[in-house]
């Protein structure tokens, strides 16, 4: 499981710095991190990369660490959710949580 989250990540921050234009070095540069250990996770060599390290690598990139862990799929989509959640509160952010919770029960009962 590690190595198949290790390739996500890799792939994730690889699609995201060709679409912001970027090169590794200069995601290094901007976030801060050794070039090797950016490069150990570029590569998958890092079968474990740790959270903050992963949380570092998506604030340069302007995205919520989860959408690293993310199938690129689904990036798109989670992308504009995981930006649009990021400018609520707290509290609306629970209440946003809530109202999916709610409509996913009807959903289901709409189905049964």
């Amino acid at each position: 499981m590690a190595s198949t989250i290790a390739s996500l990540v890799s792939q994730n921050i690889e699609k995201l710095m060709a679409d912001r234009g970027m090169t590794a070095a200069e995601l290094g540069r901007k976030s801060g991190m050794n070039h090797t250990a950016l490069y150990d996770i570029l590569k998958g060599r890092s079968a474990n990369p740790r959270i903050d390290t992963i949380a570092k690598i998506a604030t340069t990139l302007g995205v919520a660490p989860w959408v690293l862990m993310h199938p690129p799929q689904d990036n798109d989509f989670s992308l504009r959710l995981g930006s649009a959640l990021d400018q609520l509160s707290e509290t609306d952010q629970q209440r946003v949580l809530r109202i999916a919770e709610v409509m996913a029960e009807i959903s289901e009962q709409e189905q049964s």
